[in-house]
């Protein structure tokens, strides 16, 4: 997409707002014949932010790499237990994502609500989150922990399948319970940090 979707993106989503116009704030300013002094030696240039302040991608980056790995380690142990016992656990094939994207929200919820604060030494302190830490736990854990495609595919096999049942109570635990998550999460930051 767009770069002015992305701001449009991250200025909507609560956990960036901030980061977002920290961004911008550090932003090389822009310069133009009609604001810039003309010399012999002096070239105009136009100079735009076009990407992240690199410190905040290796932050989503280091997030979405530990998002990631815990999100197939989930799976493959969730994959591992219902193999010990297909006929009485194979029913749950596919339920462990509801509860990948359940925790996530949750998670997502909590540090949505944590105040922000400015960067100090320690990475995140007792007070809330800095800028860069919502970036790396909310973009880059959850964004990678959690799977809305997974939760789609599963759906539209089940459906296939003539699942209706299913797929119906699989789309219901998945947006309900995750809408319950968020806001439990949102709750129990907000009484954490007081």
């Amino acid at each position: 997409c767009g770069r002015s979707e992305v701001q449009q993106h991250l200025t909507s989503c609560s956990c960036h707002t901030r980061t977002t116009t920290s961004i911008q704030q550090r932003a090389p300013a822009t310069i133009s014949p009609s604001n810039s002094k003309k010399s012999k030696n002096t070239k105009t240039t136009t100079t735009t932010m076009t990407g992240m302040i690199p410190a905040d991608a290796v932050a989503v980056g280091f997030g979405a790499f530990l998002g990631a790995l815990s999100r197939y380690q989930v799976g493959r142990m969730a994959a591992e237990w219902i193999a010990t016992d297909p006929n009485r656990l194979g029913k749950l094939g596919g339920w462990h994502t509801a509860g990948i994207n359940m925790g996530g929200s949750f998670l997502l919820g909590g540090i949505t609500a944590s105040p922000v604060v400015q960067a100090k030494p320690r990475f995140a302190s007792m007070q809330g989150l800095s800028p860069r830490a919502k970036l790396m736990m909310g973009v880059g854990f959850c964004g990678s922990y959690t799977t809305f495609s997974t939760y789609s595919v599963d759906v539209v096999t089940w459906l296939q399948q003539g699942k209706t049942g299913k797929a119906l109570s699989y789309v219901a635990t998945n947006n309900i319970g995750g809408f319950v998550a968020a806001a439990a999460g949102m709750v129990l930051a907000k009484k954490f940090f007081g």
